[in-house]
């Protein structure tokens, strides 16, 4: 039956209604899109949930309100049961129906990448960018959250759990039904990575619980590979074992605390899990243990050790060792022998890191940290690093030796030893504090032109380097983890280790021109290797290779400003105007304390010198680590401009410049 031509009135009113359902439906449809893309907690989806499917009720009641005669399109049946379809189709179930899919849909895209080397590099952004906090997020059950199970029932929660998502895993959980409430208090959502249980069995009389029966303590790893299903199957065995267990010894619960948690968010996030580099503190080891991995006893190729020589120790790659580079170091010992017992001579300060002129260390045949004269190097550095309660760890190093203190000397039978702590040489030791492993390492030596440096005194002496061993932690993974590891290194056997650490390097001005003011090019870099932070010191230019004087001591020069330019740039934006005669030199001094706080994070810096030891021994310290984005992308020339008060420089004063740059290295 053909319907009447509606009139003027009725039609208004039809498009009327037809306006509304449709941008109730776009409404929709936005809605169920933030909803989807979201990820919204289970609350939050519920309540979504309910106010759409009240605003469909409500358009439904309008129309449904009106008599059929009022509404003549012969559309309005189909309208109807449209409105009646959206209904059905946005109720809670099916919005978390659809939320559970594209969740699985999201674990699937992540776990494809992390089997696919060529595609590792974007994990980060995939992580980052869709999943900014949940993936990592950590669950901290606290000693009072433990689950209890009755002697005839399943595992049962002591406390409610809180937004638990059951989709995801109850195809797993019905197949190891006394464990699912433990997968659903804390392992549900990638909210807890490892964590450690101690299962037992308790006894509740007198409402006094005591621990009768311990059966082991063990690390659940609740991963997205199968380790984790290995993992559940093993804890349900063990939970049915006790459950009989308990039934012999007739007690009346069995209890499962949470002991503790091991946080491996920057193991996925940087990755250096799938990449051969783990985090010390979160391997499951059986063994741990420090090795000489290269002995040199006063030999080079069946002779002598002499100035100059180069020693090269080479660790091959090994799949089941785990390498902890970081608290690794260089044991030396040697002879020191006066060449005239009557006169005095004494090792100096910094004393064994000047028995070297370079020190580098490779991984996998690439250079990764070079240091140029480590001796002055590390001195400079270690006076801006160090405070007064770090001397007692710098006494084996040689630090702080003089005349009255030679704590590494044996004076009736001339020998010495002590060692040189990687991450007190080197940039990368002390910011990459992961561990490596499969992959060939080298440390190169070169042993110093002349042994001057390191004493002082009337007279000369024979310095000897009896042995040279650069010792390290060894860690040796349980079988379990070891098996893990070798699958990650099968799956991904051409993927590189991304090394991001600061470096130091060294840059010498033999000579300042004797003027009022002086600017000094040090070089031309890239963007990624402009400087951080500048650690300036002025010393005369025969104080090096001259045993009458110590090689670690800086002068003032009269210095009045210090700049630094990059490209435009400069730093610091105002002038010092120092004087040190009249001990106008509290901003040089501000610069140098506050150097910890800005280099480590520390919230209170703790200088190794006070003001007046300053005074005497001063290093300018130019903090330029804040930089605008156009450095970025361009080359950068480096320069120093310096001015005196006097009319001109001291004659035979020489600049040395550390600078502190950004490194990242990709190693196969």
């Amino acid at each position: 039956m053909t319907p009447e031509k509606p009139g003027q009135e009725g039609d208004t009113e039809r498009k009327h209604y037809n306006r509304s359902l449709e941008a109730l439906a776009k409404q929709i449809k936005h809605l169920e899109k933030l909803v989807f893309d979201s990820y919204k907690p289970k609350k939050e989806l519920a309540e979504i949930s309910s106010k759409l499917t009240y605003h469909v009720n409500q358009l439904q009641k309008e129309l449904l309100r009106r008599k059929p005669d009022e509404i003549t399109s012969g559309e309005n049946p189909a309208i109807i049961k449209q409105t009646r379809t959206i209904e059905t189709q946005v109720t809670e179930e099916e919005i978390l129906e659809e939320w559970a899919s594209r969740r699985s849909q999201k674990r699937a895209e992540i776990e494809r990448v992390l089997n696919n080397e060529k595609e590792f590099e974007s994990l980060a952004e995939i992580l980052d960018e869709e999943w900014p906090e949940e993936f990592y997020r950590v669950a901290q059950l606290e000693p009072k959250t433990f689950l209890q199970l009755d002697s005839n029932e399943d595992l049962a929660i002591f406390m409610d759990p809180k937004g638990v998502k059951e989709e995801e895993y109850n195809e797993l959980l019905a197949q190891y039904p006394a464990i699912a409430p433990l997968v659903r208090e804390g392992l549900v959502e990638g909210k807890m990575d490892f964590v450690k249980f101690q299962i037992g069995i308790t006894s509740s009389r007198n409402d006094q619980e005591q621990e009768n029966y311990t059966q082991s303590v063990f690390i659940l790893p609740m991963t997205m590979d199968d380790s984790g299903v290995e993992d559940v199957e093993m804890i349900h065995k063990l939970t049915v074992q006790l459950k009989i267990e308990m039934e012999k010894t007739d007690r009346k619960r069995l209890r499962i605390g949470a002991l503790g948690r091991i946080d491996m968010k920057y193991l996925r996030k940087c990755t250096e899990f799938s990449l051969r580099g783990l985090d010390m503190k979160a391997t499951i080891c059986i063994k741990e243990e420090k090795k000489t991995q290269g002995d040199r006893s006063g030999t080079n190729g069946g002779k002598k050790t002499r100035n100059s020589d180069k020693d090269r120790i080479i660790i091959k790659a090994q799949e089941d060792l785990i390498l902890d580079i970081a608290e690794s170091y260089i044991y030396i010992e040697g002879k020191f022998i006066p060449n005239d017992l009557a006169k005095t001579c004494h090792l100096s300060n910094n004393a064994l890191a000047f028995l070297f002129d370079e020190i580098r260390y490779e991984m996998g045949g690439e250079q990764v940290c070079l240091i140029r004269k480590p001796g002055i190097t590390t001195t400079m550095k270690s006076m801006i690093s160090y405070g007064e309660t770090s001397t007692k760890f710098l006494d084996t190093v040689g630090w702080g030796l003089d005349e009255n203190k030679q704590v590494i000397l044996d004076t009736p039978s001339h020998t010495f030893s002590g060692k040189l702590p990687l991450k007190f040489l080197m940039g990368f030791a002390e910011d990459y504090n992961k561990g490596i492993l499969n992959i060939k390492q080298e440390l190169i030596l070169i042993i110093a032109r002349s042994f001057k440096n390191s004493y002082m005194g009337e007279v000369d002496a024979n310095v000897t380097i009896n042995k040279i061993e650069w010792k390290i932690r060894h860690v040796m993974p349980s079988d379990r983890q070891k098996l893990k590891l070798l699958n990650r290194l099968n799956k991904s056997s051409t993927a590189k280790i991304k090394l991001a650490y600061r470096m130091w390097d060294l840059y010498e001005l033999p000579a300042i021109r004797e003027t009022a003011s002086d600017i000094w090019a040090i070089k031309t870099t890239s963007s990624l290797e402009r400087p951080r932070y500048i650690i300036i010191g002025f010393q005369c230019s025969d104080n090096t290779d001259d045993r009458s004087k110590d090689a670690t001591k800086f002068i003032h020069a009269g210095v009045n400003n210090i700049r630094l330019y990059l490209n435009s740039e400069v730093y610091p934006y105002e002038r010092w105007n120092l004087d040190f005669d009249r001990k106008l030199d509290a901003v040089a001094y501000y610069a140098y304390e506050n150097f910890q706080r800005s280099y480590y994070g520390k919230d209170m810096g703790e200088p190794m010198m006070s003001i007046e030891e300053f005074r005497k021994n001063p290093l300018f310290i130019i903090d330029c680590y804040h930089q605008p984005d156009a450095m970025k992308t361009s080359t950068v020339d480096i320069k120093l401009e310096f001015e005196t008060r006097e009319t001109k420089f001291p004659p035979n004063t020489k600049d040395i410049l550390v600078y502190k740059q950004a490194k990242k290295y990709k190693v196969k």
